[in-house]
């Protein structure tokens, strides 16, 4: 089967991991191209972009009339899409790993002839190995089709006016192509062998997502008009979806997984080493046992590049299985907020900034979850907001403390605070 890989490669952000990402589709034999306005085709070609590699689109199929930039919009891509003759096509962000051995297109094409997947989180791409197991379902960054599901799902789309808006980047669009997937009887499920590895994301409100909405509630499919809780409840909807596939999705990692071959140098660099030394003598003043191993020093390594808590819980959930929820997160805080200092980032505040999504976010935990569930998403919402905001929720803290019911617990508590006290 004939495939072509649908991407837009930003020459503006993260250009290292991107290029590392699209050669290695290249390398495992798909037919590969971004698109591109011709402002960032330019800049592509100077960081080694071939010129097979880059599709230039006209300024009106770019997003510069809606958000100033020339970003190439979805349908216009998908439009170019249909015209290409090819038998399959994977429409994916540019920072996704593709870990598999040869093309996986075969294999999704005979389960459906549309599928929405989500991304495997990756603390440290060359540290990634067959056991690791974090499905993001927050999000779904790629999209498979058989040449049939494309025509089909592209003509669904230019009957929406809010598909215009879709555009590489801006949030909101993969949730609505995700809806009209669904909708059309496709199916969503885990990326095992799509990895991704994990950056902190944009911290606000979802404006955009506000003109998908409006369409999706007209479904009837969800219980609420409120922008961020139809959100909330996609997400939960992504969850149930991946779950009802876990067949589908296991077998493909069984068959296709394959370990990212990349170096590991930079796990001991001179930061690296700092940060580390600096967390053996903080957790041995609060008589924290830490054990300094290869995945930690990713773990490390991961933050510098950028402080991402969906990291921290992705390491927690792969490495620290037997320790307590509270030590273990806050173990992983503190490490956090170690890197920041050494960044000269640990700036805390306890105000929340205008437009911030707190209140929905703790409505949705406090409606929807009890016990242990509701602990472990306050916990991630307090973390979360410290880690990549600097945001301290007094209240939170203390809600912890309280729950603390060990003297190691109370240890990982109070480790934080000395650390705030310094930012």
């Amino acid at each position: 089967m004939k495939g072509l890989v649908i991407t837009s490669v930003n020459p503006y952000a993260k250009i290292e991991i991107q290029t590392r990402c699209f050669n290695a589709w290249k390398a495992l034999g798909y037919n590969i191209i971004s698109f591109n306005s011709e402002n960032e085709r330019t800049i592509l070609l100077k960081h080694r972009f071939e010129v097979e590699d880059l599709c230039v689109i006209e300024l009106s199929e770019t997003a510069v009339s809606l958000f100033g930039k020339q970003i190439p919009r979805i349908l216009p891509v998908l439009n170019r899409a249909c015209g290409l003759p090819y038998d399959n096509y994977i429409l994916t962000n540019s920072d996704v790993f593709p870990a598999h051995r040869k093309p996986i297109s075969s294999f999704l094409a005979s389960l459906n002839d549309c599928i929405a997947l989500t991304r495997n989180e990756c603390v440290y791409l060359p540290n990634n190995k067959y056991t690791d197991n974090s499905p993001y379902r927050g999000g779904l960054d790629i999209f498979f089709f058989t040449r049939l599901g494309l025509v089909n799902i592209f003509n669904k789309l230019i009957n929406e006016d809010v598909a215009e808006r879709m555009t590489f980047g801006i949030p909101g669009w993969d949730y609505f192509l995700g809806h009209l997937i669904i909708q059309s009887g496709g199916l969503v499920m885990d990326g095992e062998v799509l990895l991704h590895e994990s950056h902190q994301t944009s911290y606000g409100k979802i404006d955009e997502f506000q003109f998908f909405a409006d369409v999706m509630v007209k479904s009837g499919n969800y219980k609420t008009i409120e922008v961020n809780e139809i959100a909330a409840e996609f997400a939960s909807n992504i969850s149930l979806q991946c779950e009802a596939n876990e067949r589908n999705s296991t077998l493909l990692k069984r068959l296709y997984y394959c370990a990212p071959a990349l170096s590991k140098n930079a796990l001991y660099d001179g930061d690296v080493i700092t940060i580390l030394n600096e967390v053996e003598t903080v957790t041995l003043q609060f008589n924290i046992d830490i054990k300094i191993t290869e995945t930690l020093r990713g773990f490390v390594k991961s933050q510098l590049n950028g402080i991402s808590w969906v990291a921290a819980k992705a390491y927690r959930k792969n490495e620290m299985q037997g320790m307590p929820i509270i030590q273990a997160s806050f173990i992983l805080l503190l490490i956090q907020l170690i890197v920041k200092k050494r960044l000269n980032k640990l700036h805390v505040s306890f105000v929340y900034p205008m437009g911030n999504m707190h209140g929905a976010a703790l409505r949705q935990i406090i409606q929807n979850t009890h016990g242990m569930e509701r602990m472990h998403y306050l916990l991630s919402l307090f973390c979360s907001e410290l880690a990549e905001h600097n945001i301290f929720n007094k209240e939170l803290y203390k809600y912890f403390v309280l729950s603390a019911d060990s003297q190691r617990k109370l240890s990982s508590c109070a480790s934080i605070l000395t650390i705030c006290s310094k930012g």
